[in-house]
């Protein structure tokens, strides 16, 4: 059970929105996950005063929106595939702890 709780599943942004193909099942508000896919272009937002950083992840299924706080990788582009690491919180918004490009 112990090791369970400290798993990150992998999803795309289709997968959040619509379950996984073989099970359907979506997952829940607080779960832990992973999130690849492509950044939306015209999505990021920055906030002038902070580290903070809003922006869109999509698929060819859905896209789900995503925050961060602290320094993007270098390769972080409009367009560009990335992975966040984080906590999906409800409205399929993503509160992402690490994102790498």
């Amino acid at each position: 059970y112990a090791l369970r709780a400290n798993i990150d599943l992998f999803y795309t942004p289709g997968e959040i929105l619509y379950g996984k193909r073989e099970t359907q099942q979506l997952p829940a508000a607080g779960q832990r996950l992973r999130v690849g896919g492509m950044v939306m272009p015209g999505s990021v937002r920055r906030d002038p005063d902070s580290l903070k950083v809003n922006f869109s992840l999509y698929d060819a299924e859905g896209s789900v929106t995503v925050s961060y706080e602290g320094i993007l990788p270098d390769l972080f582009r409009e367009g560009q595939g990335v992975v966040v690491q984080g906590t999906l919180e409800k409205g399929n918004h993503v509160l992402a702890h690490e994102v790498l490009a």
